[in-house]
């Protein structure tokens, strides 16, 4: 790179460049990536074809390349530094950790449209051998995987500070599923006469709902990289106050939605909100992060710095006003819950939601350091024996006690229906022995354990 011409660019940019240009694998894979594209089409136009017109191959090395090899790569960096943070030139420089992560990303991107205008020419290669409307798909298809290229950089920066099994197993994850969409798409346009799979895909983003997809795709890669500055943040800089703002910043745009927009986007909306802010929350208890007392001196006003310093206790209280307003947008403007169960039972739902987390949130914080790396790792795993502890005890227990031991317990909503369910059977049978259910106790007892349980989390993420 010239090295007048970098003076121009961000710091952080140059640096990423010229450590990808220098690193002679991750060259060498991409030009045989697309070596290989150019003689699969070339292969295709044949008259004895080795391959075939097969669109499979081609569809692959679209997935590896813009969705796996470039973002690993990126993400590959960013855990690099995280690991020498101790000694990370970076940290001494007057960049920001949000100036570095965004120039990492924006490097990644940048050579994800490098290799995108290399294929391109592939592209309108193959799309010169289609009818117009293959052809046409073909462009909408590519763009679509130019654009998710985007979306998968920020999404290996943020794995960056996991361990690197997990970075690996979780991007294979994703370029798999990925890839059976690909194949059930094609497979379903060999089956179906005039099928237009990327017409189907892109009638979900006309009118109204698509700038609301490209701003929510806009926000996913905020959070994501807000997360991941934390592999560049000083001690004393705090990197949850914007992600807990970005957490209510969603579900606070559905009611607007709802008013001014149609009610089908508004809905999709919500369902986009619960996911994207309890994964925020959970995020911002479960990564890596530093605790101090120094934190408080830079809280804003007007709001208890409490909930503005990072720390498993506070992030633990933040979830639960988040999925306070969570249970009254779905209240309010969904149809989705199931009108035949009472109320009380649509307040157990989220009671026990939180409960549910923040009990295999304490689990994990016992099990494991606050800076370990394989913090969400053993938080997922610790899902798994709670629930088999929760449906053990709950078939042991006499069953007149059952409803209210298992409120008491993890992941027993399901069966707490089914208590239900059991008590309205046997009140329709005649002559059959009543089988009662209290569930205003069963909420009472939910919201003790949730509360013992968040008080448990406090006094363990406390501040010396």
């Amino acid at each position: 790179m010239n090295k007048y011409f970098s003076d121009f660019l961000p710091p952080a940019l140059v640096r990423d460049l010229r450590r990808s240009l220098r690193t002679r694998g991750y060259l060498a894979m991409l030009t045989v990536f697309l070596l290989v594209a150019a003689w699969l089409q070339f292969d295709s136009i044949q008259e004895d074809p080795v391959i075939g017109e097969t669109p499979y191959p081609l569809s692959l090395i679209g997935l590896l390349v813009m969705w796996f090899i470039i973002p690993s790569r990126a993400g590959n960096s960013v855990a690099a530094d995280a690991k020498a943070k101790g000694s990370n030139f970076m940290m001494l420089t007057p960049l920001t950790s949000r100036e570095i992560v965004w120039g990492t990303w924006v490097s990644a991107v940048f050579q994800q449209l490098v290799v995108a205008g290399v294929g391109a020419l592939i592209v309108w290669w193959r799309a010169g051998t289609l009818p117009e409307p293959f052809a046409r798909n073909l462009w909408g298809c590519y763009g679509v995987l130019v654009g998710g290229g985007a979306v998968m950089s920020a999404v290996f920066l943020f794995m960056s500070q996991l361990s690197r099994f997990m970075r690996m197993l979780l991007g294979v994850s994703v370029v798999l599923v990925s890839w059976q969409v690909v194949l059930s798409l094609v497979e379903m346009a060999m089956v179906v006469r005039d099928f237009d799979p990327m017409a189907n895909f892109l009638s979900c983003f006309e009118g109204e709902s698509l700038y609301v997809i490209l701003a929510d795709t806009v926000l996913v890669i905020v959070l994501l990289l807000e997360f991941a500055r934390r592999s560049y943040a000083a001690p004393a800089e705090n990197c949850s106050r914007s992600v807990r703002v970005l957490a209510l910043l969603v579900p606070a745009s559905v009611p607007l939605l709802y008013y001014y927009l149609s009610e089908s986007v508004g809905e999709g909306q919500l369902w986009f909100a619960a996911c994207y802010s309890i994964m925020a929350c959970m995020s911002d208890a479960l990564l890596p992060t530093y605790s101090l007392v120094a934190h408080d001196k830079r809280a804003w006003p007007l709001v208890p710095a409490y909930l503005q310093v990072p720390g498993v206790g506070q992030a633990a209280l933040f979830l639960l006003p988040v999925l306070g307003l969570l249970a009254w947008l779905f209240c309010r403007y969904t149809s989705v819950a199931d009108k035949s169960l009472p109320d009380v039972y649509q307040v157990l739902l989220w009671v026990q939601m939180a409960y549910t987390l923040l009990i295999t949130l304490l689990v994990t914080d016992l099990l494991c350091k606050r800076d370990s790396v394989n913090r969400p790792v053993v938080y997922a795993l610790s899902a798994a024996p709670l629930s088999l502890l929760s449906v053990t005890v709950h078939f042991m227990v006499p069953a007149s006690l059952r409803m209210y031991v298992s409120a008491a317990l993890p992941f027993s909503y399901p069966m707490l229906l089914e208590d239900y369910a059991l008590s309205q059977y046997t009140r329709s049978v005649p002559n059959s022995e009543m089988f009662e259910v209290e569930p205003i106790w069963q909420v009472v007892i939910s919201a003790v354990a949730l509360v013992l349980t968040l008080l448990l989390l406090m006094w363990r993420g406390r501040r010396g």
